[in-house]
């Protein structure tokens, strides 16, 4: 005897492997007592579900049962067959071929992003047009889930809310209807365009649950990046007329390549020059070495402006500024100079000697001052002279 006896069965919502629809919550049968070589009918009405085809389908059973009122609960499986006579498998196969031209078509007819450019880590507005590209059939239950491309497994573009799904209820042949989400681009992915993939699903009249995909590739644009080493001036004082060389490195500390780097220096006191230093690829340096000449006494804090320009792959434009200190003084005058400008004539007495008047044809620059020191002793020791004869006269 068979006691507190219950049979469930095994349903499911796929049509390929539970045959009948599904209406009640519970379709378990439960029995006190079966006696030993009793039978009992199970008793169940069941409706065969629209698109199931004409075939054979398994129906399973769980079995529960006791020995005795206090036994255990024991468990038994039992599987049948039934014959269900329906539509034919070709019939449908007819309905849901992927070419089959009755079935809407759902294309993104323009997209834009506000911001026209995106840069890595910054968020944006994608803008799409959906348009059901079929003239006369509609398409309902559109759902769209937005699948970004991934780079080391990583996503590159987010939504702002977290959900990657979007529903149009309906969308007749031929109309548009604009879909706007909030999205983030990943920081730190190379400079190019990356692909979202849309996902469709939705119902045609005569096909259900239709599935395509379109795909959009947005551009991400990365901010160029440097910096520069330390700038070396030799030497950081010269005179009017001299040069100092200055030379320091552009460190490339973007992920975008840097084209026609050039480092100009500007200043009133020097002459104002550039150093071509061409292009700088990420992660490399390019090196500045160049001579600068003094043009004007330096007449403020001897301060040198450095505009490094660069420009991207479309050709635009940027720069960047630094400084360097650089102290300008007037020219020195050299002891030939002194000579020439020196009257010799002027400081010594007509009757001096030939070799005092043409002393500064005889003696270099370097005997300058010692020349200068012996025209004063001369002179003093002539009007010593002449203050003695003087008093010479006096006492005669």
């Amino acid at each position: 005897m068979a006691q507190d006896v219950t049979a469930s069965l095994v349903m499911s919502k796929d049509s390929k492997e539970y045959p009948f629809d599904i209406n009640d919550a519970n379709y378990d049968l439960h029995f006190d007592r079966i006696g030993y070589n009793e039978t009992v009918v199970l008793g169940y009405s069941m409706a065969i579900r629209k698109d199931v085809y004409t075939g054979f389908y398994p129906i399973k059973m769980n079995i529960t049962y006791r020995e005795s009122s206090d036994g255990a609960l024991l468990t038994a499986e039992e599987e049948f067959y039934v014959h269900v006579v329906n539509k034919d498998t070709e019939e449908e196969t007819r309905e849901f071929n992927a070419n089959d031209r009755t079935k809407a078509r759902i294309i993104v007819d323009s997209f834009k992003t506000i911001p026209e450019e995106i840069y890595a880590g910054e968020e944006f507005e994608l803008v799409l047009n959906m348009k059901n590209a079929s003239a006369g059939i509609t398409a309902s239950n559109i759902l769209l889930s937005f699948e970004s491309e991934k780079v080391s497994d990583s996503a590159v573009f987010t939504t702002e809310s977290g959900a990657g799904s979007m529903v149009i209820n309906s969308l007749g042949g031929g109309s548009t209807k604009e879909l706007r989400i909030r999205m983030s681009s990943r920081a730190g992915v190379d400079q190019r365009s990356y692909a979202i993939t849309i996902n469709e699903q939705y119902d045609s009249p005569e096909f259900k649950n239709a599935e395509g995909k379109v795909v959009v590739d947005v551009p991400v644009k990365q901010h160029a990046r440097l910096n520069t080493g330390t700038i070396e001036v030799a030497p950081e004082n010269i005179t009017v007329g001299a040069e100092s060389n200055v030379m320091f490195g552009i460190n490339n500390t973007g992920k975008v390549l840097l084209y026609n780097v050039t480092a100009a220096f500007e200043g009133d006191s020097i002459q104002n020059t550039d150093s071509y230093v061409g292009n700088i690829k990420p992660g490399e340096t390019g090196n500045v070495d160049v001579m600068i000449t003094g043009k004007n006494p330096t007449a403020d804090d001897g301060k040198v402006k450095i505009i490094i320009s660069y420009e991207d792959e479309n050709g635009t434009e940027s720069t960047v500024e630094k400084e360097l200190t650089l102290f300008v003084t007037p020219e020195e005058t050299s002891a030939d100079d002194m000579m020439e400008n020196m009257d010799m004539e002027a400081m010594v007495p007509d009757h001096t000697s030939y070799f005092v008047r043409y002393l500064k044809w005889i003696v270099g620059g370097a005997g300058l001052l010692a020349v200068i020191a012996a025209v004063a002793a001369f002179r003093r020791h002539k009007k010593r002279k002449a203050a003695e004869k003087e008093i010479d006269d006096e006492i005669s």
